[in-house]
């Protein structure tokens, strides 16, 4: 696996971790701190809603414009969670993902769009190339990189 996706793993899993504290869901955050071995270090980007949140309701916000429907934040995070529940399935964390339909009452319905590593890590893995790519110029390449390899294979 290429370095950039290494990284952008890492952040997703780091990125989640705040998503689970800032939810008050302390009893997943520490399984998922125990098996994906994520540090409790400070996220460099803290936003108040969560940085992952925020940027998965920008997502949802240019995806939905075609219907001009606007999500309240509740369904956003609501499908956000089904990914990250989603996501925790694949990557056979199943303490954490026991834990996770426990506390946020999730439901275990196959997701809307159903990846091998999970729509969440694709979507992330985008995303942070794209983001990094924009705010550091030597990581251009990986973006262009990462854009090829998302729009190229079926969703």
């Amino acid at each position: 696996m290429a370095q950039s996706n290494w990284e952008a793993d890492k952040m997703l899993d780091v990125y989640i971790y705040d998503h689970l504290v800032k939810k008050k869901l302390h009893n997943t955050a520490n399984s998922f701190m125990t098996e994906r071995k994520v540090s409790p270090d400070h996220v460099a980007i803290d936003t108040p809603g969560g940085f992952l949140f925020e940027r998965w309701s920008m997502f949802l916000d240019i995806y939905n414009a075609k219907t001009k429907e606007k999500l309240l934040d509740s369904a956003v995070e609501y499908e956000l969670n089904v990914y990250i529940y989603d996501y925790l399935v694949k990557k056979k964390l199943h303490y954490t993902a026991y834990s996770f339909m426990t506390e946020v009452k999730v439901s275990m319905d196959p997701v809307a769009i159903d990846t091998p590593g999970g729509y969440l890590s694709q979507w992330w893995s985008v995303f942070w190339a794209f983001f990094v790519a924009s705010t550091n110029e030597k990581h251009s390449e990986s973006a262009a990189e990462q854009f090829s390899q998302a729009f190229s294979r079926p969703l």
